[in-house]
C-alpha cells in the first residue's frame, strides 16, 4: 500500500483563499489555495517547489497541516496531508439554492400587470 492509498481521496472544494506554507521547515511564504479537502490541497506558489518535499501549511490561525508535495506543474502544486484535517471551522461548504429567498422588496407582485398599448 502506498502513501497515497493511506487515505481515500476526499471530496475537494474548489475555492480561492490565501494561506502560508513552510517548505522543509523554512520560513513561511504566501500561497493561493485553489482547492481543498481533508486529505489534500492544490495551490499556487511564487516560490519553486519540488515533488517529495515536506511542507507545513497554515490555512487559518486554527488550521495547520503537514504533508508532502505530490505533484508540481510550474508554480502549481498538490499536497497530500499526513493526516486528515478538520475543516469544519472553514465556511467553504456550498450553499444550498433552496435556502436563498428573495427579499419581499424585490419580489414581483402578483397584482402587477403589464400596461397595454391601445391603438
Amino acid at each position: 500500500m502506498t502513501d497515497r492509498d493511506a487515505f481515500p481521496r476526499a471530496k475537494r472544494k474548489s475555492l480561492m483563499m490565501l494561506a502560508s506554507v513552510s517548505i522543509e521547515d523554512g520560513p513561511m511564504h504566501p500561497i493561493r489555495v485553489r482547492n481543498l479537502s481533508e486529505t489534500g490541497m492544490a495551490g499556487v506558489s511564487e516560490q519553486p517547489v519540488r515533488a517529495g518535499t515536506h511542507v507545513r501549511v497554515k490555512l487559518t490561525e486554527l488550521i495547520w497541516g503537514s504533508g508532502r508535495i505530490v505533484r508540481t506543474d510550474g508554480r502549481s502544486f498538490g499536497v497530500a496531508f499526513d493526516s486528515p484535517l478538520d475543516l469544519s471551522t472553514l465556511d467553504i461548504a456550498p450553499k444550498s439554492a433552496s435556502t436563498f429567498e428573495v427579499s419581499p422588496l424585490h419580489k414581483i407582485s402578483e397584482s402587477a400587470r403589464r400596461p397595454r398599448i391601445k391603438p
